[in-house]
């Protein structure tokens, strides 16, 4: 079964935080299926961290970090959506 929760996000990795080359098979995966998409409702707040923060912070130890909070802080603003991306997920054998 799949448990997928935003403090607890889960691919067909085993672990999170997610390795970037699992999140990039992920995204092959869904690329190789021609299905549409869902649609996704965009939350009122999607974050308290962004992507400028990030890109700011220096390469290396700290950017890991502000990654991490960064994907941490979308999946939570998502939050509602997390049965849909876990559907999606499944439906492509990913999870």
């Amino acid at each position: 079964m799949l448990t997928f929760a935003p403090e607890t996000p889960r691919s067909h990795c085993a672990a999170w935080p997610v390795e970037g080359s699992c999140t990039q098979r992920a995204h092959m995966t869904l690329g190789r299926h021609k299905r549409s998409s869902p649609t996704f409702s965009l939350p009122r707040e999607r974050g308290q961290f962004s992507v400028h923060q990030v890109l700011a912070a220096p390469a290396g130890p700290e950017r890991d970090r502000a990654i991490d909070e960064w994907c941490a802080s979308v999946w939570d603003a998502f939050r509602d959506s997390t049965a849909e991306v876990a559907d999606l997920l499944r439906q492509h054998g990913i999870g």
